[in-house]
C-alpha cells in the first residue's frame, strides 16, 4: 500500500511574499539580531538587575548566597522570584521577548584552564544551540524549508503546528536558558539552594526562579490581550499571514542574537562594539 503525500497549500507569508522578498526580511532580521548583540552593553543590564531590582528587594545577593541557616526555606522562594525578575534582560534571557509574538533556551593550573574551556565549550554549545533552533523554527514560519515539511506525515505537521505544542516547545526553550548561566545572580540563587541540602526544594527554587524571569514577557502578553484581543482575534482572522510574519521575524533575529552572543563573539572576541569604539565606560 503506497502513502500519498499531498503537497502543502501555499498559505501564510508564502502566498503573500516571494522568496526574494522573505529572504530579504529574513536576512535584514538576522542583521538586526547581530548588531543588537555586538553592542549589547552587558555591564549596563547586569548591573541593573543585581544592583538595582535586587539590591534594592531582597538585599546584596553575594551575602544572601550563604544565608540559608538564618534566612530559611521561605525566603528562597522570594530569593527565587527575584533572580528570575532581575535576569530578565541580561543577555541569557532577554531573547525570551523574541517568542512573545509566537504567542499570540583540579587544583594544577593546566587542569582547571582544561575544565574551563571544556565548560566554556559547553556553556557555548548550550547557547548557540537554542539559537539555532530558534533560527529554524524561523526558516520554518518564513516558508524556506516548504520542500522538506510537505513530505512530513499531515497528522504531525498539524501536531506540530499547534498553538499549544507550540507554547510547549517555546517554554522549554525559555527554561533551557537558565542551563549554563554565568549570571552572579543565579550562581547565588544556586548556592543558596543548595545550602538546603534538599534536592525536593532546590528544583521547587529552580522552577519559580524560570517563572520569575519570564514574568515581565508574561504580564506583558496579558496586558495586550487584555487591552487588543477584539482586534488581535481580528487581525489574524483577517490576515494570519502578518502574524506568522512578525513570528519568523522576531525568531530569526532573537536565534541570530544569541548565535553571535554566544557563539561567534564569545570564541573569536568578536563583540563588545560598544566598549571597542568608547561608547561605554
Amino acid at each position: 500500500m503506497s502513502v500519498v503525500v499531498r503537497p502543502l497549500a501555499r498559505t501564510g507569508v508564502l502566498s503573500t511574499h516571494t522568496t526574494f522578498v522573505r529572504a530579504l526580511i529574513a536576512g535584514a532580521a538576522a542583521l538586526c539580531g547581530v548588531v543588537v548583540a555586538g553592542f549589547w552593553n552587558y555591564k549596563l543590564v547586569d548591573g541593573f538587575g543585581r544592583g538595582v531590582v535586587a539590591a534594592n528587594t531582597i538585599g546584596n545577593p553575594d551575602t544572601l548566597a550563604t544565608s540559608f541557616g538564618s534566612n530559611g526555606a521561605l525566603f528562597g522562594v522570594v530569593f527565587a522570584a527575584v533572580a528570575g525578575l532581575a535576569a530578565t534582560f541580561t543577555a541569557c534571557n532577554c531573547v525570551v521577548f523574541a517568542m512573545l509574538p509566537g504567542l499570540a533556551c583540579s587544583t594544577d593550573r593546566s587542569s582547571s584552564r582544561r575544565r574551563a574551556l571544556k565548560a566554556l565549550g559547553l556553556f557555548t554549545i548550550v547557547f548557540t544551540t537554542l539559537g539555532s533552533l530558534m533560527i529554524v523554527w524561523s526558516l520554518l514560519e518564513f516558508g524556506f524549508l516548504r520542500p522538506m515539511t510537505e513530505h512530513i506525515p499531515g497528522g504531525f505537521r498539524s501536531w506540530a503546528s499547534s498553538p499549544m505544542t507550540r507554547a510547549t516547545i517555546m517554554g522549554l526553550m525559555v527554561g533551557s536558558f537558565a542551563v549554563g548561566r554565568p549570571y552572579p545572580v543565579f550562581r547565588d540563587l544556586l548556592i543558596y539552594a543548595a545550602s538546603s541540602h534538599n534536592p525536593i526544594y532546590g528544583a521547587t527554587i529552580m522552577a519559580i526562579q524560570g517563572l520569575g524571569q519570564i514574568a515581565l514577557m508574561v504580564a506583558i502578553f496579558l496586558l495586550v490581550i487584555w487591552l487588543f484581543n477584539a482586534r488581535l482575534t481580528r487581525w489574524v482572522t483577517e490576515k494570519p499571514s502578518q502574524l506568522v510574519l512578525i513570528t519568523a521575524i522576531a525568531l530569526m533575529a532573537g536565534g541570530s542574537y544569541f548565535v553571535y552572543y554566544w557563539g561567534v563573539s564569545l570564541v573569536y572576541h568578536l563583540g563588545s562594539w560598544g566598549f571597542r569604539l568608547g561608547l561605554y565606560s
